[in-house]
């Protein structure tokens, strides 16, 4: 039968212009934008901590500085528009993000003609490429989260009974509630799905710094002064160089003595069992050198591949003509070990001679 005109609920407000609805957003882009400028303050006043730390701070802030400005702008709409809240906070969110993302843009690429915010000592202003590389790394993973944020500062206070008149339906709302939150997963879904054989893999050292190279704000291969120079092989031996320099001469000295020893006494390569822990010892200096970070100058970081290469290969030849009683093998293995004891020497005189040059 035809509904009277009295019997049905009431039709709901039209929707708001759209310029009504980033007009209140913005807040809280104003809000995240001073987020982001006090953030960069504040990595410019502390003490430079290392890269990796540095690069995970500055991530953090700028995702906090986002998600402020997310926040800001969904509560400002929701005050502005409440017939529509949710939609409104959705857009204005979104709004806000993108806007406090080109701040932060912004401020690196014009990094350095503020003083009380320059993060590095680069030209000023300095090119989009590095800071746009933030837009994969930083803002696609957190649209979600912000559209999350948004959507959580537009929901209603609880009430006891609604309005009279006022739609029980709010199908255009949570359409474009879904939507919206649908749109930014499926991107940081595939951003993810893009990046997933990467994480299945440990790359090469030489592989991983290339790529944060890439990344960088700086000229890498701005020439390196003499005593930065001295300082980095001076930090290199402190935190562990030297140790694991001193850890392999007496490992050496103490296998050749062993196999000195029993050789004058007579006995033959079947009757040297008891040197095969001191060649197990060097295979173990052997891996934790590998592991040891890079030597900052590529001279010398390619004396020290070789030398850990002699090490790890002579320790290994020992164990197995030890096992196999095969004494031809078993002096190929002392030469190789001979020869990175000479290596090894050579790293030495040329940290020292780097070391001098700087005036250290």
């Amino acid at each position: 039968r035809a509904t009277a005109p009295g019997d049905g609920p009431a039709p709901g407000p039209p929707p708001p212009r759209l310029r009504r609805v980033l007009v209140a957003g913005l807040p809280g882009v104003a809000a995240g934008s001073l987020a982001a400028v006090t953030h960069t303050a504040w990595l410019h006043g502390r003490e430079r901590p290392s890269a990796t730390t540095f690069l995970m701070t500055f991530v953090a802030g700028t995702i906090v500085a986002l998600l402020i400005a997310a926040a800001g702008a969904g509560a400002a709409a929701r005050v502005a528009v409440p017939a529509h809240r949710l939609p409104a906070a959705l857009v204005a969110g979104a709004a806000a993000t993108f806007l406090g993302s080109a701040t932060v843009v912004a401020l690196r690429v014009f990094d350095g003609c503020v003083p009380a915010l320059a993060l590095d000592s680069g030209p000023c202003p300095g090119g989009l490429a590095g800071p746009l590389r933030m837009f994969p790394l930083v803002l696609v993973p957190t649209l979600p989260i912000t559209a999350l944020v948004a959507g959580v500062a537009a929901l209603p206070r609880p009430r006891a009974a609604s309005r009279p008149g006022r739609p029980r339906s709010m199908a255009l709302a949570r359409s474009c509630a879904l939507v919206l939150v649908a749109g930014g997963l499926a991107v940081a879904a595939v951003h993810a799905v893009q990046r997933m054989p990467y994480a299945g893999r440990l790359p090469a050292a030489s592989e991983t710094q290339r790529l944060a190279r890439q990344g960088a704000y700086l000229v890498v291969d701005a020439p390196v002064s003499a005593q930065s120079r001295a300082l980095q092989a001076q930090a290199w031996l402190d935190l562990g160089g030297d140790d694991l320099l001193d850890r392999f001469w007496r490992g050496r000295r103490d296998l050749f003595a062993a196999v000195t020893s029993g050789v004058q006494a007579g006995r033959s390569i079947d009757r040297l069992d008891d040197v095969r822990p001191l060649c197990a010892e060097i295979s173990d200096f052997a891996r934790a050198a590998a592991r040891y970070f890079r030597f900052p100058e590529p001279e010398t970081q390619a004396l020290w591949d070789r030398f850990v290469a002699l090490a790890w290969q002579g320790s290994q030849e020992c164990q197995q003509a030890l096992d196999a009683d095969q004494a031809e093998q078993f002096n190929t293995a002392m030469r190789k070990l001979a020869s990175a004891q000479d290596t090894g020497h050579a790293i030495d005189d040329r940290i020292e001679a780097l070391i001098r040059q700087g005036g250290l």
